[in-house]
């Protein structure tokens, strides 16, 4: 089923022949890693499970009352919000891809709108790659594209799985632009 739901969101946010530009081909695509929304997952499951656990332990208790009726409210109210969350957070793990080109990097986000952000690689002055320990473990971590002209980062790469694949061919692609350009 989770590979049905991946395929129906590649769907939905991949890019399209609009998106790109004349003569330019996706080489490699990514999502982030499902383990850096480990914590929320938690959060979503606990409320869903609470929920319903509050709900149970009114109808097995008796509860009678306004108390009843609080805890009626209060378990809906939970569990509404635990579904929405992890609803939320599906869209949005789903909704953000990382697409590197024959011309560019680009980050497209949004499920049922669309925003693409992209740095040409002729622009991009240093890529860095940052871990922290958890990341080191599991190998994920985070690029940082920074370009000229700015004090800024101009594009950071979440969470994204095997981060030294996706640095190498950014560094291949910009050695590939500089050489075509010319000196």
């Amino acid at each position: 089923m989770l590979g049905s739901i991946r395929r129906l969101f590649e769907n939905l946010t991949d890019l399209k022949g609009e998106d790109l530009i004349p003569n330019e081909e996706v080489i490699y695509s990514t999502n982030r890693v499902w383990f850096s929304e480990f914590m929320m997952i938690i959060v979503a499951v606990l409320a869903v499970v609470g929920a319903m656990g509050l709900f149970i332990y009114g109808v097995l208790t008796k509860v009678s009352g306004i108390w009843q009726n609080l805890l009626n409210i209060f378990s809906v109210v939970c569990f509404v919000a635990g579904i929405a969350f992890s609803i939320g957070l599906l869209l949005d793990h789903y909704g953000t891809r990382y697409f590197l080109t024959n011309h560019r990097v680009i980050k497209r986000t949004g499920v049922f709108s669309k925003k693409i952000i992209y740095v040409q690689y002729d622009k991009i002055q240093n890529v860095k790659i940052s871990k922290s320990i958890g990341e080191r473990i599991v190998d994920m971590g985070d690029i940082h594209i920074d370009t000229a002209g700015g004090d800024q980062v101009e594009m950071v790469i979440l969470d994204i799985p095997d981060p030294e694949k996706m640095h190498t061919l950014i560094l291949d692609m910009m050695e590939k632009e500089h050489a075509h350009r010319g000196p």
